[in-house]
């Protein structure tokens, strides 16, 4: 079953905001080619920086993990500057699992927020019980898009979300020794405030840095049912000895997934010999603190 949160009038023509946070890191540029090809703009929040930090910071909920609060600063963002805020509730995005119990609640906080302000469209991303493609066409369809149209939006958007995935994992090249995997939610990941330093880091140790990327083919199912995490164990399990140098798994303080299934990627790494390290964030993480512990972990590897 999809929920759609209409504007009163067709989509065509309208500017959409598309918060660069959680969502957008699941599916990137899917939702930006979705929109344009039914000829709406996009217009997504800037990049995240230490300004966004101290929104979220001021904003949010001291209880929410940090992707969480950074949501809140990315919506904040584009309050009053575009026709309507798209916040989707993402209930699964890979069959027989569920997305965090937060990703569920994202549209009706952001519409508590943005009252009054800016009219905020959803629409129910939920793989486990409906195909995504299926999903859009019925989306597209309900903001008063063309049936061929919305055919032709629905195949650009995804092929644009598995190119730019696909992208992610271009420079992997198997049996590397010098190359670290980076491990954590896409939502994390991607972002660049939280691992352009790591990355430029290990560069400077002369480690590259290769990180997960997040397609939906080929995830085995598993004990974990939240879907980013599994497909998480999933890439770390599917792991050969050697292939990589070390696995650095970066998860956020208040995480409640990541505190339950931390332990499992531990073994899990550790029955390949392969050396292992968390990395935890938050809104008062240091560069320094960070780079102290990535020499540490750099030079015990290489002993």
């Amino acid at each position: 079953m999809i929920g759609v949160r209409k504007n009163s009038k067709p989509i065509s023509g309208l500017k959409i905001g598309i918060p660069r946070a959680m969502y957008h890191y699941f599916h990137p540029r899917l939702w930006e080619s979705f929109f344009q090809m039914l000829d709406a703009e996009t217009v997504v929040s800037p990049p995240t920086s230490h300004r966004t930090i101290e929104l979220a910071s001021l904003i949010s909920e001291a209880e929410h993990c940090l992707p969480v609060k950074l949501l809140d600063a990315h919506v904040a963002a584009l309050a009053g500057k575009v026709d309507a805020v798209f916040v989707p509730r993402y209930l699964s995005t890979l069959r027989g699992h569920v997305a965090c119990a937060k990703l569920g609640a994202l549209t009706d906080c952001a519409q508590a927020q943005l009252r009054g302000v800016t009219p905020v469209l959803s629409v129910d991303v939920d793989v486990a019980n409906t195909p995504l493609a299926e999903t859009l066409g019925e989306f597209g369809r309900s903001l008063g898009g063309e049936r061929k149209k919305v055919r032709a939006a629905t195949a650009a958007a995804l092929q644009a979300w598995q190119g730019e995935a696909g992208r992610a994992g271009a420079e992997i090249k198997a049996n590397d020794f010098s190359r670290i995997l980076l491990v954590a939610h896409p939502y994390i990941l991607h972002d660049d405030y939280f691992i352009a330093p790591i990355v430029s880091k290990l560069e400077e140790l002369r480690i590259a840095a290769r990180r997960l990327v997040f397609l939906d083919q080929g995830v085995a199912p598993s004990f974990i049912k939240w879907d980013s995490c599994n497909k998480m164990y999933h890439a770390v399990c599917s792991l050969q000895p050697g292939e990589v140098a070390g696995v650095i798994q970066i998860i956020s303080f208040n995480c409640g997934c990541d505190s339950m299934t931390v332990e499992f990627f531990r073994d899990a790494v550790k029955e390949k010999s392969i050396p292992y390290m968390i990395l935890m964030i938050d809104e008062h993480t240091s560069v320094g603190g960070m780079e102290t512990r990535l020499e540490a972990f750099v030079d015990s590897m290489r002993f």
